[in-house]
């Protein structure tokens, strides 16, 4: 009887721990489509067409240098990141820029987190 219990015990355990690291992933899941849906990009305003003197026409978008990282390019690198089961490890890299959500994040400080965060993904 009691290598029944302790088997039992023992796969009660190792349940419990993988239902943590699921759980982990499932929170990283939900941070992400937060932070997706939360910084969704706003929809192009319709300018008047008495403004214009002509149809009612959409302001385009400010468009970004190639050269400065966006909230979107930090996001698929941590994502990934978090995929590879390094999940704390990002969390700690955004706790070190004082935050807990990525955007937060100040956009100057994007080269260095993605530095960091290509630092972590070669040691993780």
């Amino acid at each position: 009887m009691t290598t029944n219990l302790t088997i039992t015990i023992q796969e009660l355990r190792e349940s419990a721990t993988a239902l943590r690291v699921i759980g982990d992933k499932l929170i990283s899941v939900a941070d992400y489509l937060a932070e997706v849906f939360s910084t969704a990009p706003e929809p192009a305003k319709q300018v008047s067409s008495l403004a214009l003197g002509a149809e009612s026409t959409a302001v385009a978008p400010i468009q970004r240098t190639a050269a400065a990282p966006t909230l979107e390019d930090v996001r698929a690198i941590l994502a990934n990141l978090s995929q590879q089961g390094l999940t704390a490890q990002v969390r700690e890299l955004l706790r070190a820029y004082g935050v807990e959500r990525l955007s937060e994040v100040d956009p100057g400080n994007y080269p260095a987190l993605i530095a960091e965060a290509k630092e972590l993904a070669s040691h993780g």
